[in-house]
């Protein structure tokens, strides 16, 4: 049987069965009071909350139950004393009765605190230089150059760049010959390296 898709979070509290449906509409209007510019999704199936493109935190109806998702390393050790009533698995879950009343408090400080975890991820994911020195071979990758002349090419300009530079060619990201390295500072004090000279073979010239 396939599994039902849901248009928006109001549609999907509405199927959940009637004694859960009170508790869910709480616990929406928490996270969104907590996170007033997130957007509204469902993602998996389950209500989710976007802040800049990134899911942050995600909630979910079960029979005896709701969970939040997901419980990351970090927030479960900020929040041990706080969580302790309730079951946190280690597939990053957070359950709560439905039975209980619903820890707006909490629930609040949850969804507050993943905004920021996720936001500081965002921020290191674009510091982080997307080309670093690897373990590849620069030789065994101009040999999978497909045209003859060019990996010809390339073979006499990584011997030329070798002896200009006096350093060992390596691989930088998945297509770039790099010589050398140096590193560099961010005005917000963070350092980073990059490749001093090198070649990348084209399609195209």
């Amino acid at each position: 049987m396939a599994k039902r898709k849901y248009a928006s979070v109001a549609e999907y509290i509405a199927t959940q069965p009637k004694g859960a449906r009170g508790v869910l509409s709480q616990v929406r209007s928490v996270i969104r009071k907590a996170l007033p510019k997130a957007d509204e999704v469902i993602s998996y199936q389950i209500p989710a909350y976007k802040l800049n493109g990134r899911i942050v935190i995600y909630f979910a109806g079960w029979k005896h139950h709701y969970s939040i998702y997901p419980a990351t390393k970090r927030l479960v050790t900020a929040f041990t004393k706080e969580l302790s009533p309730y079951e946190v698995n280690n597939k990053g879950t957070i359950r709560f009765p439905l039975s209980e009343p619903v820890p707006a408090k909490l629930l609040a400080a949850l969804a507050k605190f993943r905004a920021t975890e996720a936001g500081e991820a965002m921020s290191k994911a674009k510091a982080e230089p997307k080309t670093r020195v690897t373990t590849a071979s620069p030789a065994a990758f101009i040999r999978q150059v497909e045209d003859e002349r060019r990996r010809r090419d390339c073979q006499e300009v990584l011997a030329l760049m070798q002896g200009v530079t006096g350093d060992a060619p390596k691989m930088w990201g998945t297509s770039i010959v790099g010589f050398g390295r140096y590193r560099y500072k961010y005005a917000d004090g963070r350092e980073a390296e990059s490749l001093l000279t090198g070649f990348s073979p084209r399609k195209q010239n």
